[in-house]
């Protein structure tokens, strides 16, 4: 019943009042410089609220309404705090000089409250910003998207708009280099495209089709991919200056890789990592692409210098202490010691990252590590083994927004070999499937691979030596564009098995 809850004062209301407005606990001397009170009549709130569960300290000198309120007070609140007076209670804390003292985020939500949608967003983006120099991408993340739902109600949102396309970009590299946010990022791109194009802003539009083409080739939509990174070279190309060659150098790198052109990747990659240590960094900004770049130096029959580009950044981001960027490094050389057929020191990175992985949740990280311990089962003879990782692998990539990343020609061949010896196919990730999809795949490269594997498929089949042969000529018309001198031997030598 109401009646027995204490009769407050005027004053008294007005002070939970302030405490409801915030929503968060406040230390005292900003909440009684709001809503004055006499020591006598404070410490009398302070006692019968805390006895009805009304107030609750937090901290020395530090307090908030209770979560679950008396149904008359919780009323009685919401009735004093409307909007005019929200917003007078936003300009008595900014005329008292106390903004210093309010937990910016509280600040946010209050000006939010008070119908100034405008001035959250400045704060919002504000906190993105610190969080982003933290490296606590969950936190930007969250200031990010409030900032863009607020800036969505502000009718005079342009001058703190170049903010937080900025922001977004900051993010879309964080979120890569720590292996998260790829189903939150994207949006915020899309959200700050059309802020760009709302400024005129050219340089920033064409950076942030680059950034979204990166996303969108993690998310299987390659053909997508590869139309946004083209966008954005054409725009970065017309614009033509040095800086914004610089900073797309490794985007347009990505580019010739998912064509498969791996020559033309290498000359972008190699211009990236020059640039970086002229500006004495050890690494370029995208954390992929020391990865893409030892992928194209393995498929041009590299082998050394792909292992070498991985070990160095791997050693530079344990050093530095980079740990998403140390971990994924380290599961991608694991991949490629296989590929080179160093099981044992394969195993030995494989598992380290899948531990680490684990710990950090980097997804990226942990997808590429279960796809190379498949791998490595498979080269032991353990199939059934590989077969199950793998698909334990899909599953766990597809809830993080990543899905079907494998550029590794090897991947192809064992689906094949489970396939031909009758084990399960792995659900969305059989051989026909994946097959299928390299066929259409923008990359020569994995074209040529697979159309070599449907030429095996057809002469076990029985099928017509002219059809056969077919395959093979195109997978090696393919492959020769590609550069992969491996691949277009295996392809040579099914060739000439044929003719004997």
């Amino acid at each position: 019943m109401v009646s027995r809850f204490p009769r407050f004062t005027e004053p008294q209301w007005e002070f939970l009042a302030v405490l409801d407005a915030c929503e968060e606990p406040v230390h005292i001397e900003v909440a009684g410089t709001l809503a004055p009170l006499l020591p006598g009549p404070l410490f009398d709130l302070l006692r019968q609220a805390d006895e009805h569960d009304i107030i609750r300290k937090h901290d020395a000198d530090v307090f908030g309404l209770c979560p679950d309120l008396p149904e008359a007070v919780f009323r009685k609140l919401k009735e004093m705090n409307t909007t005019s007076r929200l917003a007078a209670l936003v300009d008595r804390i900014r005329e008292k000089g106390l903004l210093a003292r309010v937990d910016p985020a509280v600040a946010a939500r209050l000006l939010v409250r008070a119908g100034r949608p405008e001035e959250a967003a400045r704060i919002e983006i504000d906190l993105a910003g610190k969080a982003l120099e933290e490296r606590d991408h969950e936190t930007a993340t969250r200031y990010l998207q409030q900032a863009a739902d607020h800036s969505d109600l502000a009718e005079n949102a342009r001058r703190f708009e170049p903010d937080f396309v900025a922001a977004a970009l900051d993010l879309s590299h964080l979120s890569v280099a720590m292996g998260k946010g790829f189903s939150d990022v994207p949006r915020l791109l899309e959200k700050a495209r059309g802020v760009a194009e709302h400024l005129g802003d050219r340089r920033s539009r064409a950076l942030i089709n680059l950034h979204l083409g990166r996303f969108l080739y993690f998310g299987e939509k390659r053909s997508e991919a590869l139309a946004a990174l083209s966008s954005g070279r054409e725009e970065v190309e017309d614009l033509g200056d040095a800086d914004i060659l610089t900073q797309s150098s490794e985007f347009l790198g990505l580019f010739f890789f998912i064509q498969g052109l791996f020559k033309e990747a290498m000359v972008h990659y190699e211009r990236t990592l020059t640039s970086v240590q002229d500006e004495g960094g050890s690494r370029p900004s995208d954390p992929l692409a020391p990865v893409l770049m030892s992928f194209c130096a393995a498929n041009l029959g590299q082998f050394h210098r792909a292992i070498g580009i991985l070990d160095m950044h791997w050693r530079w981001a344990t050093r530095e202490q980079e740990q998403g960027q140390a971990i994924t490094y380290r599961a991608i050389m694991g991949v490629l010691l296989l590929r080179f057929h160093k099981k044992r020191e394969a195993s030995f990175h494989l598992y380290g990252a899948l531990h680490d992985a684990i710990e950090t949740k980097n997804a990226l990280a942990a997808y590429f590590a279960k796809g190379g311990l498949a791998m490595h089962s498979f080269l032991e003879g353990r199939l059934k083994e590989a077969r199950d990782t793998w698909a334990q692998a899909v599953i766990e990539a597809t809830r993080a927004g990543i899905v079907r990343q494998w550029v590794s020609p090897l991947v192809l061949e064992i689906l094949l070999e489970l396939d031909r010896l009758g084990y399960e196919p792995i659900p969305d990730f059989s051989y026909r499937s994946q097959c299928e999809k390299a066929l259409k795949d923008p990359s020569i490269h994995l074209r040529g691979v697979a159309l070599r594997l449907e030429g095996l498929r057809a002469r076990a089949g029985g099928e017509q030596s002219e059809q056969i042969q077919s395959y093979l000529e195109a997978s090696e018309g393919n492959l020769v564009r590609s550069g992969d001198p491996v691949e277009l031997g295996k392809t040579r030598l099914e060739m000439a098995r044929l003719e004997l």
